[in-house]
């Protein structure tokens, strides 16, 4: 019997691992901050709008931590987010991002900015790709781990080996969603329990 991790209401039953938690506070919060509002800056040199607010369009599993940017009125943007439980299916997930920006295009003159890793449609460059497709910018950053402790590829020297899960709470209640339709779909708890087989351990993002 693997160790049991509770996650708020996720249990993840991990096999051959002794957890390690880790919180992650304010110094990546402003982090995450100053990556947004460096790629606004660079959106508003290209334009020459800088009294249109440009738009974010960002992953669900960060909606709570630029939410309330916002409301501290730390970011000036409008908001679009895309449900996050498309990430179950790259090629569904890809189909409706595009749907999205081109409604969103034609909606926000100041610019779109996508909140989204290099890695979240593919390893290949996909979603930067996506971004030059659309003619949109992009935050420089792995995946969305990576933007929340800042971007530029931080994610990879914290974990080069990808030993470990990190979780904010938008992935905590991802992993719940992916555990119900993962059992929906007929796998058990050994099943489960192999794809977080290779883990060392979990490292909770402190970011609210």
């Amino acid at each position: 019997m693997g160790n049991l991790v509770q996650l708020g209401q996720l249990q993840l039953e991990i096999a051959l691992i002794a957890p390690f938690f880790s919180f992650i506070k304010k110094e990546n919060k402003r982090r995450f901050r100053l990556l947004c509002i460096s790629q606004i800056g660079s959106l508003n040199m290209v334009h020459k709008k800088a009294q249109l607010r440009p738009c974010l369009v960002s992953c669900s599993v960060l909606k709570e931590e630029i939410e309330q940017l916002v409301k501290r009125e730390e970011l000036d943007v409008d908001l679009v987010f895309v449900n996050k439980f498309f990430h179950v299916d790259y090629s569904l997930f890809e189909k409706n991002l595009r749907e999205v920006l081109k409604h969103t295009l034609p909606r926000f003159p100041g610019g779109i900015i996508l909140v989204y890793g290099d890695l979240c449609i593919g390893p290949k460059n996909e979603m930067k790709a996506l971004a030059e497709e659309f003619g949109v910018a992009k935050v420089d950053a792995v995946n969305c781990t990576d933007c929340l402790l800042g971007g530029k590829g931080k994610f990879l020297k914290a974990d080069p080996d990808n030993d470990f899960l990190f979780l904010n709470p938008g992935m905590i209640d991802f992993f719940k969603y992916f555990k119900e339709k993962a059992e929906q779909e007929g796998a058990d708890e050994e099943t489960i329990k192999q794809f977080f087989s290779d883990l060392k351990g979990i490292v909770f993002l402190d970011t609210l």
